[in-house]
């Protein structure tokens, strides 16, 4: 019973996760992150303040944001290695007008279970991996 409660948190908190990071990254794609300045943090604190039920998501969420000369070259591999999160090489680049922008956001979910552990993306500690992504062209800004 408990595997079936955390199973259905993750998704939950995983869905609002993807509505938040769609939402933020409209901010890009229409050139108002420009307008109001972003950078990852604010841009960070905007997803953050769209979705509920993530523990210290301001300290915890970490955001990716660049561009990619084709939609086809766009790499949207997880970036774990032996177990854990390599957030070095993130940044914040939210392009120009007609770039193509990948976003993505990571969050260290902690199970309550181990069982959970085994999923898509394992990390070393038995906590599950959530990850949103959006790729999109930018608008004519």
């Amino acid at each position: 019973m408990i595997m079936t409660f955390q199973t259905a948190i993750i998704f939950l908190v995983g869905q609002g996760l993807e509505a938040a990071t769609d939402n933020s990254a409209r901010l890009i794609r229409t050139g108002q992150s420009r307008i109001a300045k972003l950078d990852a943090v604010s841009f960070r604190d905007t997803i953050c303040d769209q979705v509920t039920g993530i523990y210290a998501c301001k300290d915890n969420l970490i955001v990716d944001v660049r561009t990619s000369a084709t939609f086809s070259s766009v790499d949207l591999s997880t970036p774990l290695s032996g177990g854990e999160l390599q957030s070095n090489g993130f940044g914040f680049d939210s392009g120009n007008g007609g770039d193509i922008v990948v976003v993505r956001a990571f969050y260290e979910w902690p199970n309550v279970t181990r069982f959970l552990s085994y999923g898509e993306t394992p990390l070393a500690n038995g906590n599950h991996l959530l990850v949103s992504t959006a790729t999109f062209r930018n608008e004519p800004f």
